[in-house]
């Protein structure tokens, strides 16, 4: 936001970096962390705290947390949350008790079977899933919920921190998989940059040693696949930007608008040459540069006209969507409802309806990849979709 406000009334921007003094012991004599699935994981943070002091978080703190709609429950937790809410970037603290080894393994499940998550659920695990583990087990579900056996509680006095990024594709497709949604899935689910990772861990700590919640190591763990953290350059054709756009965006708009954005754009002719920061991975061809271009610019400037070839057709209803929309006039004036349902429903509602074992509405189709576990079944009646409007119109008094 504060990016975005910046360019937009064309007012200089600066990062101001959390500081962290780090006075306490180096990490390495006591953590350890190999990521196994690079592919899943590119790159992983820890950082120790230690003499932790487990109290409640400030009020100002909490009051934002509940204003973000978020339950505040220790200072530990409340910080990792603040800052998810601040940075966009979900973060985790286990208790360093119950991490046995000393050791973070990030992996696949493999042939782990269940987890117990913090909400005391015991999630069914599959071999693709990432986790976060120890030596012997795992602690948390990667990018969704940590688990029981880690949990932060009033005796906890060593802390690891986690800041990480995960493939969002991943987390997705678990988090659907075990019904199981969550602040942090929703945000990896869209995408995590390495950036902000950094940046989140350092304003965690930060919080920590100005709330005075514990002494923080001097040194951390961190495992990457090499991708850097500094701006990478890119080169555009504007030719190809405005063809994009179908309009020709005079060249200083251009660079004014890219400037403010903070990608250091520098023109040689038709070359457009631009600093991508580490927080835009989004950014990798002209198209993309055409977005940011326009939406600054302004989608009034993009002036509507035909295609050369179009031509204008009137539209129509065939007979039998003339007779359809009659006979529902008709029962609508007589005081009939239309139910307009989606094409799934809830393997429970089965159940709820009691229908036998052996009925053919349980023979459904189950989607492969379903938006929730309440609509993973091709409808096979249309009975718990009416009642289920039915109901929730009462509750709302549209029907009496």
């Amino acid at each position: 936001l504060a990016r975005e406000t910046a360019a937009t009334f064309d007012r200089p921007f600066s990062v101001k970096t959390p500081e962290v003094k780090g006075v306490g012991d180096d990490i390495n004599k006591y953590m350890s962390v190999e990521v196994k699935d690079t592919d899943l994981c590119p790159r992983y943070t820890a950082r120790m705290v230690r003499n932790v002091k487990i109290a409640p978080s400030p009020k100002w703190m909490r009051q934002r947390l509940r204003s973000a709609g978020i339950r505040p429950i220790n200072n530990i937790v409340d910080i990792t949350n603040y800052v998810m809410v601040e940075y966009g970037q979900p973060m985790h603290a286990f208790d360093y008790r119950y991490v046995k080894g000393g050791k973070i393994v990030v992996r696949r499940a493999g042939e782990d079977k269940t987890l117990t998550t913090l909400d005391g659920n015991v999630r069914n695990l599959q071999p693709d899933m990432l986790v976060i583990a120890d030596e012997t087990k795992p602690v948390g579900l990667a990018g969704i919920m940590g688990g029981l056996n880690s949990e932060i509680n009033d005796g906890t006095t060593e802390v690891m921190f986690e800041s990480a990024k995960f493939a969002r594709d991943n987390i997705r497709k678990s988090s659907r998989a075990l019904g199981q949604a969550s602040d942090s899935s929703a945000l990896y689910s869209k995408g995590v940059n390495e950036y902000t990772t950094a940046m989140a861990m350092k304003r965690a700590l930060h919080l920590m040693e100005e709330l005075g919640c514990g002494k923080v190591s001097s040194t951390h763990v961190e495992v990457t696949t090499g991708n850097s953290l500094e701006p990478k350059e890119m080169k555009v054709s504007i030719a190809k930007v405005n063809g994009v756009l179908g309009i020709e965006v005079p060249t200083e708009d251009i660079v004014r608008i890219l400037t403010n954005l903070g990608f250091a754009p520098v023109v040689s002719g038709d070359e457009l040459t631009l600093m991508i920061p580490a927080y835009r991975e989004d950014m990798e061809d002209y198209p993309d540069v055409a977005e940011e271009v326009i939406r600054m610019y302004g989608y009034d400037h993009v002036i509507p006209e035909f295609m050369p070839t179009a031509q204008v057709t009137l539209g129509g209803l065939n007979l039998r969507q003339q007779t359809e929309r009659k006979i529902k006039e008709v029962l609508c004036a007589a005081g009939a409802y239309e139910g307009i349902h989606y094409s799934f429903f809830s393997p429970a509602d089965l159940d709820l309806l009691r229908f036998p074992e052996d009925a053919p509405e349980r023979h459904a189709i189950r989607l492969i990849n379903p938006i929730n576990v309440d609509l993973s079944l091709m409808r096979t009646t249309l009975a718990s979709e009416m009642l289920y409007a039915i109901a929730r119109n009462q509750k709302k008094g549209i029907l009496e």
